[in-house]
């Protein structure tokens, strides 16, 4: 996709569900649409392998700014290749729909839908997540590119195909690189302050020249958001920057979690500092410090997302909404007295009643029926007492899917009495397997 011919097409069409992108990316649903751009699902030709396609959206000088952050998005992510980091399959550009990006098709959940379900994490967890955050933007960094962006929105909870979580970094559309480039100076006349207040460095924004330390400061808010479900400083524009600079000093996370260490406190207080000079000079200092104060080792991430994957199976309480975390108002951890949340399903399902056969870690077996189905897991309904905690696998057919599926399980939520639906995730379904469920679900939700 060259310079010249990005801005030479006229009358690119904003792309919707079900066009045919570039003559070989059929838009299946929409996973994300913001003022700029929209995320949609599809699957590459020849190897059905599922993938996230991002194009651009808008029509004049927006759409124009909507392509330059596209094309620099590629550019940043090519360049710091990191398995922290969304992974850029193709970037290519066609008349109809102009630019669009191809990225790998993440599952699970966005930081900021995380924070807004679970409330607040322990410093363990949040440590590991800056952990995994200052590993990838270290290796961004040394690479030239800084991200300029980052947020909850902006980072993912992915859980890869070995059934872990992976913090995985998104939107590198008002990325910094050092190479100069008339994208550069376009961008920049475009979008004069680039971010999301809340979390832009104190040299954001003033309009200063910004280095890695911006990134430290908005990993510091972050993870502040991560312990107490608020941001050090909130409002517009304007606001914020009157905070930031009218501050004594950074806000501490002591006053809204006494429970928080002084050594942690002390981290983020460094990273939060005002003037660069003062602030966590680089990714790797912060990281080491976040690994002093709560011993971490190489352990994998805690898990946040669901109770034990992301099959389609999610147990979190909705704790407030991002608005409130926006004006500095704490969500509320749900007491004990409150009733037990809502299962919400991470991929689309359908309904049916095929018999499975449940195994049990024994080897012993008993039969079962199915209730829904979908690419992470299923719903059954089955007899006995609470020996579905037990459950290592499950056998079964589907119309339309040829063969038999064998996959290992596991228990996720349910069964606590006797005619309880059981709710089991796929460990280990096979690729093609997993291919075949999602277009027997697509067929029948259509």
């Amino acid at each position: 996709m060259s310079r010249k011919s990005l801005f030479r097409r006229k009358g690119a069409q904003d792309a919707k569900r079900g066009a045919l992108v570039d003559g070989r990316y059929r838009l299946g649903r929409e996973i994300a649409r913001g003022g700029m751009g929209a995320i949609f699902a599809s699957e590459q030709p020849i190897t059905e392998r599922p993938v996230a396609i991002k194009v651009a959206l808008g029509s004049g000088a927006a759409r124009e700014e909507a392509e330059v952050r596209l094309l620099r998005e590629a550019r940043a992510i090519a360049t710091a290749r990191h398995p922290g980091i969304i992974e850029l399959l193709d970037a290519r550009e066609c008349d109809e729909h102009g630019p669009f990006l191809v990225l790998e098709l993440l599952r699970g959940y966005p930081l900021d839908l995380v924070i807004e379900r679970q409330g607040t994490f322990s410093m363990r967890t949040t440590a590991q997540i800056g952990r995994r955050l200052c590993e990838a933007l270290a290796f961004a960094h040394e690479r030239g590119v800084l991200h300029r962006d980052l947020k909850p929105s902006n980072i993912f909870i992915h859980r890869d195909e070995a059934n872990r979580e992976v913090v995985k970094l998104l939107d590198f559309g008002v990325a910094q690189m050092s190479e100069a480039s008339t994208d550069t100076a376009k961008l920049t006349k475009l979008n004069h302050v680039v971010g999301t207040p809340e979390y832009m460095s104190p040299e954001l924004l003033s309009g200063e020249r910004s280095d890695e330390r911006s990134d430290v400061y908005a990993v510091a808010v972050t993870l502040f958001e991560c312990l107490t479900a608020q941001v050090p400083h909130s409002g517009n524009l304007r606001q914020v920057a009157i905070k930031v600079f009218t501050a004594s000093e950074p806000p501490s996370v002591r006053a809204i979690r006494a429970d928080i260490s002084e050594e942690f406190d002390a981290v983020l207080c460094r990273a939060l500092q005002v003037r660069p000079a003062k602030r966590t000079p680089n990714m790797a200092t912060l990281m080491d410090e976040l690994a002093a104060v709560t011993q971490l080792s190489d352990d994998e991430l805690p898990l946040l997302v669901t109770s034990d994957d992301d099959s389609g199976v999610v147990h979190r309480k909705m704790s407030g909404k991002s608005a409130s975390r926006r004006r500095g108002e704490p969500n509320r951890r749900q007491q004990a007295t409150d009733p037990i949340p809502l299962v919400t399903r991470a991929y689309r399902r359908v309904e049916s009643d095929v018999p499975v056969r449940l195994r049990f870690g024994d080897g012993s077996e008993v039969e079962a029926k199915m209730v829904d189905i979908s690419e992470g897991g299923m719903c059954v309904q089955m007899a006995g007492g609470n020996e579905h905690e037990r459950l290592s696998s499950v056998r079964f057919e589907l119309p339309g899917v040829a063969g038999e599926v064998d996959t290992s399980v596991r228990y996720c939520w349910g069964g606590r009495k006797p005619d309880d639906n059981v709710g089991l995730s796929f460990v280990d379904l096979a690729p093609d397997a997993r291919v075949a469920i999602a277009r027997h679900v697509e067929s029948l939700s259509s």
